[in-house]
């Protein structure tokens, strides 16, 4: 069995740990990088990487065309994969992890694909039918390891992502001392606070080592596009073996019992109550961060999402 991705290489590492999870499974799989070629279409072919895709298509000839965050693909992707259908025995699968507009193109789109997933509940509001199903983001625990309780001893909090109005409001002024890395930030965003900020993007490796490496580590929603949803660092840190400090959506509950393997916070307040009681009780946290990683590691790894869209494709 074959599989091919259609999506964008980055530094979250979310496209080649389906693709390892499927190789798992004993699939063999390749990835079409959508944006290899975006200069080419840009300056000098248009629709170059529209060409070398369907090449691709035509020689690997795939039992499944996994789409990451196909509203975001061009529209002459979807034509392309529809002409192979038609032809071949293919199975099309999405994931969405960003909100969208209900507009006729996207519709389109959604309609050539057979197996389509949520990552966030609240997409269900915008569009649902019976291809429709939920499917959080996941982590990959060959990269995100506990190195040991005893190693957790650089950064007291950590909180690595990419700077946005809410994340930059919620550390403002907040008293507990947070070391921030991500693009985008700069000291006056929280000008006179304790907070250690590095301006980064950091490569996934990266971003282990620094979990390993953290008492705790606070993730903080993107409100651009999250409505109920969870993101990769909803279950890396715990992979890591790092105690999560979520703010509260909605989706928390259906993968996670707070209080035992996460804890989660409303306010800067309690936040702040929460931070102050792990660096005081370091059993607690501890053992808060054990759960965690227990329930991670068996329930929440992109092989645990492979095996259930194989199941719904048998």
């Amino acid at each position: 069995m074959k599989t091919l991705f259609l999506a964008k290489i980055d530094y979250s590492g979310l496209t080649e740990g389906m693709s390892r999870a499927f190789k798992q499974k004993n699939f063999s799989t390749q990835i079409f990088d959508t944006k290899k070629y975006r200069k080419i279409d840009k300056y000098f072919k248009r629709d170059f990487s529209i060409q070398k895709f369907g090449k691709k298509l035509k020689e690997f000839s795939p039992d499944i065309v996994f789409l990451i965050a196909p509203m975001f693909l061009k529209r002459e992707y979807f034509e392309i994969i529809d002409n192979f259908k038609e032809r071949n025995k293919l199975k099309v699968v999405g994931w969405v992890g960003d909100s969208f507009k209900k507009e006729k193109e996207n519709i389109d789109k959604i309609s050539l694909i057979d197996l389509l997933y949520y990552t966030d509940t609240g997409y269900f509001d915008i569009y649902s039918a019976d291809n429709v199903e939920y499917l959080p983001l996941a982590t990959d625990p060959k990269i995100f390891i506990d190195k040991g309780f005893l190693y957790k001893n650089k950064y007291n909090c950590s909180f690595v992502a990419s700077r946005t109005p809410g994340r930059a409001g919620f550390l403002k002024d907040l008293k507990c001392c947070v070391d921030v890395f991500g693009p985008g930030w700069n000291n006056n965003d929280i000008q006179g606070i304790t907070h250690n900020v590095k301006k980064c993007k950091l490569d996934i490796c990266q971003v282990s080592n620094v979990y390993a490496r953290s008492r705790m580590v606070l993730n903080l929603k993107n409100e651009n596009n999250v409505i109920n949803g969870l993101n990769q660092r909803s279950f890396d840190p715990c992979a890591a073996g790092s105690l999560l400090l979520h703010d509260y959506v909605a989706d928390i509950d259906l993968n996670y019992e707070v209080g035992n393997e996460i804890l989660v916070f409303r306010s800067k307040e309690e936040f702040s109550e929460l931070y102050q009681k792990c660096m005081i009780d370091a059993e607690f946290r501890k053992k808060i961060s054990e759960n965690g990683r227990k329930r991670v590691t068996s329930c929440h790894t992109f092989t645990n999402r492979v095996e259930k869209i194989l199941m719904k494709l048998r």
